[in-house]
């Protein structure tokens, strides 16, 4: 089992051992991030040992394992996924009515997609991140560096003449996109760029390649899976209007083909015999053959 321990821990005031029951390893803030398993142990060094041993996130409880040594003191476990809704959450031991605590600071940090940018200029790079708690301008950087060391840092919202870091774009629920537009810089082709996330001390480095044959279409592969399910709904509905309103045109054009020659002479005659032939009495149509047709 993949157990992941916190990544940094603070003394907070006030967070203090309470008669021998004690969580082991950890004290003040804890920052874990969310969506890994992780495992904490209380232990009870008091010669009296208790009778109702649990763990409480916020007010939700919970019983792990108890287990008493051969020092007679006792260890209780918890393993546990958090969530991001647990964030500034409180996690207790507790022995009886009495705990020992520490505080949660939830983070997410995720790249969700990241793109092979065009060698010719003007060129775009872009990548999107799932992120809590929400980024700032400050905790990303874009940094372009040189074969022969220096660099540059962009920060979101910030531009040059031929450089436009462009602002952080919310896509959906914690997920955020970043771009960065080069018009035109020296030895572009010779450059190393990448971008930098920083989340609750959590520090990320994506390094982008760059693609110099198929440009365009690696531009096109960079575009939201989403778009293209609109650009393909917005042609079908046009498709479909277009047939019809082309067929109601086309049926709302044809007149009936007339008969020609003898064949219309006949058909006039044989019209002109039944109009004849039918007498309207009271309402009731009787129709008479006539003699000749005997």
């Amino acid at each position: 089992m993949n157990l992941k321990k916190c990544l940094i821990s603070v003394l907070l005031p006030g967070s203090a051992l309470v008669r021998g029951i004690e969580l082991v390893d950890y004290y003040g803030t804890v920052t874990i991030k969310a969506g890994e398993l992780q495992e904490f142990k209380c232990e009870d060094v008091d010669s009296e040992p208790g009778s109702n041993y649990y763990w409480s996130i916020g007010n939700r409880n919970y019983t792990g394992p108890v287990e008493r040594l051969a020092d007679n003191s006792v260890v209780t476990v918890l393993e546990f996924m958090p969530i991001l809704e647990d964030d500034g959450e409180f996690l207790r031991c507790w022995k009886d009515g009495e705990y020992d605590q520490v505080q949660f600071s939830i983070f997410k940090q995720e790249l969700v997609s990241s793109y092979p940018y065009c060698s010719d200029l003007p060129s775009k790079i872009s990548a999107e991140f799932s992120l809590f708690p929400p980024p700032t301008h400050q905790s990303v950087t874009w940094r372009i560096e040189s074969v022969e060391g220096g660099a540059e840092d962009y920060h979101p919202g910030t531009e040059t003449e031929n450089i436009i870091a462009r602002k952080i774009e919310k896509l959906g629920d914690s997920v955020y996109r970043f771009s960065l537009e080069i018009s035109e810089l020296e030895d572009f082709v010779s450059k190393n760029i990448s971008i930098s996330v920083v989340t609750r001390r959590l520090l990320e480095v994506v390094y982008f390649q760059q693609t110099g044959k198929d440009c365009h279409l690696a531009l096109v592969l960079g575009v939201p899976w989403w778009l293209y399910i609109c650009i393909a709904l917005t042609v079908t509905v046009f498709v479909v209007i277009f047939g019809i309103i082309f067929c109601l045109a086309k049926r709302k054009n044809k007149t009936p083909t007339q008969p020609k020659g003898d064949a219309a002479n006949l058909d006039s005659s044989k019209r002109k015999k039944a109009e004849k032939n039918i007498k309207w009495n009271e309402g009731n149509v009787y129709i008479q053959a006539n003699q000749d047709d005997v």
